[in-house]
């Protein structure tokens, strides 16, 4: 579970962190596992329509293949905490733009964020941002296969690892997520699958013909006879070298803040972001997204943000009677200035 819900394995991943995935995804609701499914591509679904009605609005604007390649920052002389004036950006025709602000919202992972303090020296004058060059992502491998049979899929998600030391995998029976009637799969004569290896680094210098080959091999073990004897009809393949969080040992201490303690109007959000709501992943990208929102416009953190479902029964037993017998064997548990499982849920 760790290897495919932290994206890496275990010896590699905080212990907090691995606690905290399983409490959110586990523990905290046993009778509802906190997933789904969403019926058709995410970013045709979801996020095209999204992005359509904000442009609606007159009031947002999107600049698509534009990197951000530094920051002008208003050093006051009389002690005031420095702000953020203008981001200097530069197009997908190296065209230079500068865009006037207010306030500067972060919404990127630990890659981004080691990459921006490295080469904007006006982040890395400030102790707070030179800290995140310590943070850094896994890789992840996705393909999708388009196969000329139908394939008796048990399951239509399925964690597994064995394949390669350290990678994990997965693989999703997209007809039964999508609908046979989804425009992702509606002209497949057979079953699509989509099979993804985390911590892959390792396999994202094959070429998209030997990918293929690895994932259908795979899937061959995996499903047996009837997927032997299938062809494969057309393929995807996705690289996404260091694309998802690396929750590795120590790396708390380097992770941002909602708002920044050195410049008076940048925030951060997304899943590597601290955040007292307990949620996890994408609901945590979600929800510091919106925590991130409310500070800016001088809300309570929590405005707009449902809460966790309170413990069961069961599970709130367990922790008040771990708790007693801890404080019975030694004592109150004092702050040690380490981050614990509390960092990470509370």
């Amino acid at each position: 579970m760790i290897l495919t819900g932290l994206f890496a394995p275990g010896a590699q991943c905080s212990a907090a962190a691995a606690l905290g995935m399983a409490y959110f995804f586990v523990l905290q609701s046993q009778t509802a596992f906190d997933v789904q499914w969403c019926r058709g591509n995410i970013g045709q679904v979801i996020f095209d329509p999204w992005v359509q009605q904000l442009k609606a609005t007159g009031k947002v604007e999107f600049l698509c293949s534009t990197r951000v390649n530094g920051f002008d920052i208003n050093k006051s002389a009389n002690g005031e905490i420095p702000r953020i004036t203008n981001v200097k950006c530069t197009g997908v025709n190296g065209e230079e733009t500068v865009i006037e602000s207010d306030d500067v919202i972060l919404a990127v992972g630990a890659k981004a964020l080691n990459n921006f303090v490295r080469f904007c020296p006006e982040l890395a004058e400030f102790p707070e941002f030179r800290r995140f060059a310590n943070l850094r992502g896994t890789s992840v491998l996705a393909t999708r296969l388009f196969l000329d049979q139908e394939i008796d899929i048990t399951y239509s998600a399925n964690a597994c690892w064995g394949f390669d030391k350290g990678i994990g995998m997965t693989f999703f029976d997209i007809k039964a997520l999508h609908g046979s009637n989804a425009t992702t799969v509606a002209d497949a004569p057979g079953s699509v699958v989509e099979v993804d290896y985390y911590h892959s680094s390792s396999l994202l210098t094959l070429s998209d013909e030997e990918i293929v080959d690895k994932a259908k091999k795979d899937l061959d073990t995996i499903l047996g006879a009837k997927c032997k004897s299938s062809e494969v009809l057309d393929a995807a393949v996705v690289r996404l070298p260091e694309g998802v969080n690396w929750f590795f040992p120590g790396s708390y201490q380097d992770m941002p803040d909602i708002k920044a303690e050195s410049i008076g109007n940048m925030y951060f959000a997304g899943d590597v972001v601290h955040s007292s709501h307990g949620s996890w992943s994408q609901e945590k990208a979600f929800v510091t997204g919106i925590e991130a929102a409310n500070s800016v416009l001088g809300r309570a953190p929590d405005t707009g943000i449902l809460p966790l479902a309170a413990d069961e029964l069961h599970v709130r037993f367990g922790k008040e009677a771990v708790k007693i017998a801890r404080n019975i064997i030694s004592g109150p548990k004092k702050d040690s200035g380490r981050p614990s499982l509390v960092d990470f849920l509370f």
